[in-house]
């Protein structure tokens, strides 16, 4: 169960991220996360807002996303996905950071809707359901719980950007980034009960 944990936590990732887009991560699938961003934040549908937030999604999928899909294809797939974020983590480490860092600071910024430099639980949400909107506010509270290392209702921004280079790059079991979605996928089949695995916080 534990033995590829780091494809595991990128396969469900990607299961979430294209819910709602036939398993296929592509440039109307950034549109539309940019929508339900902006929508769960308040901004009213049409509005310059929201186009700012979509134009926000679309680079994005096109300066991260984009150049990795294979010609001819409209999109990347599960299993591409999973290769190329797998390459990604392993190659060069200094660079993978580099790159997710980058990343994560530009959905920081976005997240962060009153610009207090720090995320409450309503904005992570709200993040989080524009890319996952399959996912639970009992997942995503979860999430958040397990984030908040301090436990002051709040995500700084080294918190929320470590967290989620963690989820995608991270091996180690007990890293506090895999709780970026709510429960690891690597103990959701697990009876509460038997959870006291060696190397795994629950």
């Amino acid at each position: 169960m534990l033995t590829d944990l780091l494809t595991a936590k990128i396969e469900y990732g990607f299961d979430q991220l294209t819910a709602r887009s036939g398993g296929v991560l592509d440039g109307p699938t950034h549109v539309a996360m940019g929508r339900r961003a902006a929508a769960a934040i308040g901004h009213a549908l049409g509005s310059a807002d929201e186009a700012r937030m979509i134009e926000a999604y679309l680079n994005v999928w096109r300066t991260v996303h984009l150049p990795r899909v294979p010609a001819g294809s409209r999109g990347l797939t599960r299993r591409e996905f999973t290769r190329a974020m797998r390459e990604l983590a392993a190659g060069d480490p200094a660079a993978c950071k580099a790159t997710l860092g980058a990343l994560a600071e530009t959905f920081f910024v976005l997240a962060d809707h009153d610009r207090d430099g720090r995320l409450d639980r309503d904005e992570f949400w709200a993040f989080q359901h524009g890319h996952f909107p399959e996912l639970t506010h009992t997942a995503l509270d979860e999430a958040f719980d397990h984030l908040d290392a301090d436990h002051d209702g709040y995500l700084p921004r080294a918190q929320f950007t470590g967290a989620m280079i963690e989820y995608w790059t991270s091996s180690d079991p007990d890293a506090s980034g895999n709780w970026w979605l709510g429960r690891p996928v690597y103990l959701r089949a697990i009876p509460d009960d038997q959870r006291a695995i060696p190397g795994v916080r629950a």
